[in-house]
């Protein structure tokens, strides 16, 4: 029996087995994620994450060493919040987890922050996009990137805004302030 299907009948019988490969694969791609998303932000350094964060330098270095901390969702949302970025965790089939870490590199890793999240901040052109990106339908030139496009309030931005509002039990005002 080949070292793979002995892992496969292991991780098809044994619940502990299985807790390990998920747990061992999160705790290799998360880190590198955290790492890769400060080193293109506006916050290079560890130091001026912490302080923004609100942790100390030493708590981000083992958040973005594999395998050192064991990361809460409020801690991941935190950080999140700080590079302005969303966070998605969801239940997937292996096949899928082994893709997300054969085809991961910290690299290339990019995310859009909000502030350039076109598709978030103007929604009804990521609904009429089609096959066209967003960027081609405003127009984005590498210069603009910087420059993000006015937000345009529709009845559909607006609605969404204040449903978050209700949910999270938060004054609209700070939430759209933060």
């Amino acid at each position: 029996m080949s070292e793979r299907s002995k892992r496969i009948s292991r991780l098809l019988t044994d619940q502990n087995s299985r807790f390990s490969y998920v747990r061992a694969k999160l705790g290799i791609l998360v880190p590198s994620q955290i790492r890769a998303v400060r080193l293109k932000s506006d916050l290079p350094r560890q130091a001026d994450l912490a302080r923004e964060a609100g942790m100390l330098q030493s708590r981000i270095s083992m958040l973005e060493t594999p395998g050192a901390a064991n990361v809460t969702l409020d801690t991941l949302a935190r950080l999140a919040a700080v590079f302005k970025v969303g966070l998605l965790v969801k239940f997937v089939p292996y096949s899928e987890m082994l893709q997300w870490e054969n085809t991961f590199s910290q690299d290339s890793f990019d995310v859009v922050r909000l502030d350039r999240d076109a598709a978030f901040l103007r929604p009804e052109l990521a609904a009429v996009a089609g096959t066209r990106s967003v960027r081609e339908l405003l127009g984005a030139t590498d210069s603009s990137a910087d420059n993000p496009p006015p937000v345009i309030e529709t009845e559909r931005t607006q609605s969404s805004i204040f449903e978050f509002a209700e949910h999270t039990n938060t004054p609209l005002a700070s939430q759209l302030t933060h």
